[in-house]
């Protein structure tokens, strides 16, 4: 058994005040699909039905809208990049109003923060092995240097994926 009270069935004049229309519209509407059934010579309209049916109606016919209205979006003219363009901006605005983005500068300078700090520990690992025992002290030199090339060459592959990451972001990619 539904707890929803059963609602008073329309007519056609009710319903058409009930959205404002006239009534030759909503005969229109009946027409057109608007759930009703025939009570004598009158049209009983179900208002919860009756607003679904216009609520997807006027989803329906807004979708149309846009979809004509992108079609007409020449991706290829001044007006049209213009649009594509403001539209972009609009979701990246969102995005990061959502959190879902960062600005560049602030990854940088976090990123750049973790390096160094990398590069320090990295650096200070031959000192704490001999003071641990675990290397002799005339292996420290050459430890040091061993270490300071493989930070070297990582940092140069950090370059050459830096780069390729700013070359991608000034292509659109």
């Amino acid at each position: 058994m539904s707890s929803e009270p059963k609602l008073k069935q329309l007519t056609a004049a009710e319903a058409a005040k009930l959205f404002a229309v006239d009534v030759r519209t909503m005969t229109r509407w009946i027409a057109d699909g608007l759930p009703a059934r025939r009570s004598g010579r009158a049209q009983a309209i179900d208002p919860v039905a009756a607003v679904a049916w216009v609520r997807a109606r006027d989803a329906e016919a807004a979708e149309e809208r846009l979809e004509a209205a992108l079609a007409r979006v020449d991706p290829d003219s001044a007006l049209g990049r213009k649009r594509m363009a403001e539209a972009r901006i609009k979701e990246l605005d969102l995005a990061e109003r959502e959190g879902q983005l960062v600005q560049a500068d602030q990854v940088e300078d976090t990123w750049l923060l973790q390096v160094v700090a990398l590069r320090e520990a990295v650096m200070d690992a031959p000192a704490v092995a001999v003071q641990s025992g675990l290397i002799d002290t005339d292996k420290e030199l050459a430890l040091e240097e061993i270490l300071r090339d493989a930070l070297a060459a990582a940092s140069k592959n950090l370059k050459a994926v830096a780069e390729d990451l700013k070359a991608r972001a000034e292509a659109g990619e």
